[in-house]
């Protein structure tokens, strides 16, 4: 923002990981950064957002709001402000000025670009984040998790249990098609890659139960018993 001093280098080594560029880069950064200021009950942050931006809390105090509405208070020139807040894209947590608070906001695809050129004798994550470390880094990971479970990304490996299951089934000649598709519905990633191929009308969205399976039973034998024993689709 126009007539604003820049910060000083000692301030940007305090954020995480702007400590691992050199001083010119830096420099390059604090050019290319904006400086934002929000007052108290402002959102800051909107859930569910792709912006491509870093907020790094410079001044005041904020809270952040998961999806489940547990809440967390993050202030200035703490441990907990070193890191970009709400970080992940889209957004995992609505984030709401408590103070007055100010924020050096950084282009993602820019610090990336930083980062890849940074000095490697440099690198040292700060593993630390006090008492409520551990359970704040689970509760990350657990909305990670509930993000891309919501939005259909979670990849489901097959279970080598099951593959082997499926290959005995379709090596035995006694083997109906209902055994088959018995065995390939244990794995509903296995499941999924073949239930398009054989014509099913499981479409992700529906739990594997009773119902699944007598429309899905020929799934596994149309492709092929080869393709159903290894397992790709």
């Amino acid at each position: 923002m126009a007539g604003q001093e820049s910060l000083p280098l000692r301030r940007l080594k305090e954020f995480q990981p702007l400590n691992r560029l050199t001083d010119d880069q830096l420099v390059l950064l604090a050019s290319r950064a904006e400086r934002r200021t929000h007052g108290p009950g402002q959102r800051v942050l909107e859930r569910g957002v792709r912006d491509g931006l870093d907020f790094f809390l410079v001044a005041g105090k904020i809270e952040l709001e998961s999806v489940d509405g547990r809440k967390t208070i993050i202030e200035a020139e703490t441990e907990k402000a070193q890191n970009p807040i709400a970080r992940l894209q889209p957004r995992m947590y609505d984030v709401t000025a408590v103070k007055p608070s100010e924020f050096l906001v950084v282009e993602q695809d820019i610090l990336n670009q930083l980062l890849r050129s940074a000095p490697v004798e440099q690198v040292e994550m700060d593993s630390g984040e006090g008492n409520g470390g551990l359970e704040s880094e689970e509760h990350h990971l657990l909305m990670e998790f509930l993000s891309e479970l919501r939005s259909n990304q979670v990849k489901l490996p097959s279970v080598p249990d099951v593959a082997w299951k499926v290959r005995r089934a379709v090596d035995r000649e006694e083997s109906t098609a209902d055994q088959v598709a018995l065995a390939v519905s244990a794995d509903p990633a296995m499941a999924a890659k073949l239930a398009p191929i054989g014509g099913c009308g499981y479409r992700g969205a529906i739990a594997f139960d009773d119902r699944f399976q007598p429309e899905c039973r020929a799934s596994p034998v149309r492709p092929g018993a080869g393709v159903s024993a290894s397992g790709r689709a």
